[in-house]
């Protein structure tokens, strides 16, 4: 079973309160259809949303054109649908915990010139020095 970030401001969305009781239902529903693809956050064919929804493939036409027009899916050119902004609200964890301990590298290590005989890119950084130093 896979899961996916549902943000608590959606209450106060505009986007998604003025979407009726039915779209709303619909939406939530693509959301979980979206996080079962790969990639993830994007949909697949108008047949498989048909039947995942339960509903019309005509009517699967027109919703995913409303809620294009209301900026919850993105059309590319090639009319492959996907989740607006899937990727920046359904992000990996892991890499962002990579990202943030980089970044602290760099502001605290590198910009103060202050080594740390504990930080994993200070010792990287001195390991790759010396090999330099060594083969020179």
């Amino acid at each position: 079973m896979r899961w996916f970030r549902f943000y608590s401001e959606v209450l106060h969305d505009p986007k998604i309160q003025r979407l009726s009781a039915p779209d709303f239902k619909a939406w939530v529903n693509l959301l979980c259809l979206a996080s079962e693809q790969e990639p993830a956050g994007s949909l697949p064919n108008d047949t498989d949303i048909s039947f995942a929804l339960r509903i019309s493939q005509a009517k699967v036409k027109r919703m995913i054109v409303r809620f294009s027009e209301f900026g919850l899916f993105d059309i590319d050119i090639t009319k492959k649908v996907a989740i607006h902004n899937w990727k920046n609200r359904q992000f990996d964890t892991e890499e962002r915990a990579e990202s943030g301990s980089r970044g602290n590298h760099i502001r605290w290590h590198i910009r103060l010139a202050k080594r740390d005989n504990n930080c994993r890119y200070c010792i990287a950084e001195r390991i790759t020095e010396q090999s330099r130093s060594e083969s020179d």
